[in-house]
């Protein structure tokens, strides 16, 4: 992985605009620095970015199952008791999830690690 010095678009907060992420600047303060971009080879990707992505998404899942098919789980993570059938039958069918981002830590040492889940 290879950090690159590069130069801001001259544009990038009305492009940012145009597409809703509207906190690219958080009180005066930029969120979104686009002074550098990181470079990987396909190993990188492959081996320590995609695998791990998928053996976490895996592991992820296997935890939903466990928590729908226990009601000691669901009640104790607080899921409204009326939502367990609508969401058991959604399992069933296949619908995972509307939307999934990992945020993951990677240092170009080893597979990439997880911060958070947000599906």
């Amino acid at each position: 992985m290879q950090r690159e010095t590069v130069a801001e678009r001259p544009d990038w907060r009305e492009r940012a605009d145009a597409v809703g992420f509207a906190f690219h600047t958080i009180d005066g303060d930029k969120y979104w620095d686009e002074s550098a971009c990181y470079s990987f080879s396909l190993e990188e990707i492959e081996r320590d970015i995609e695998d791990p992505s998928q053996d976490l998404s895996d592991m992820c899942y296997d935890a939903v199952r466990e928590v729908l098919n226990s009601d000691a789980l669901l009640t104790r993570l607080r899921i409204p008791e009326k939502a367990w059938d609508y969401m058991g039958l959604s399992w069933q069918r296949g619908d995972k999830d509307l939307y999934g981002r990992f945020d993951l830590r990677y240092d170009g040492t080893g597979p990439a690690k997880l911060l958070e889940f947000n599906a």
